[in-house]
């Protein structure tokens, strides 16, 4: 089963828990869960951190989780930190 969770605005220590317990309920084995982040316009590193822990949890609950992003902001975040290389991310097509 594929589910989309979709945030917009900015993911920061005040709004990443939210995000993070919308997405509790589809933590179960077989599901794919996709954090849509195309309306993200900030992310900080608490929030990646957070994503980062769900990526690693999904391996030993038996569930997949993707990440969709376009944000320049978000997507420089990932490049800088190195997490593009850990995280299942679900990139724009090359224009």
């Amino acid at each position: 089963m594929r589910v989309v969770l979709i945030a917009a605005g900015e993911l920061d220590v005040a709004t990443i828990p939210a995000l993070m317990e919308r997405l509790v309920p589809h933590r179960r084995p077989g599901r794919h869960v996709v954090l849509d982040l195309r309306a993200v316009t900030f992310m900080d590193c608490f929030s990646l951190g957070h994503l980062l822990s769900a990526h690693a949890a999904s391996a030993t609950e038996g569930w997949t989780l993707g990440l969709r992003v376009e944000a320049p902001a978000v997507l420089r975040l990932l490049e800088l930190t190195g997490a593009e290389n850990q995280l299942p991310l679900e990139l724009p097509a090359a224009a």
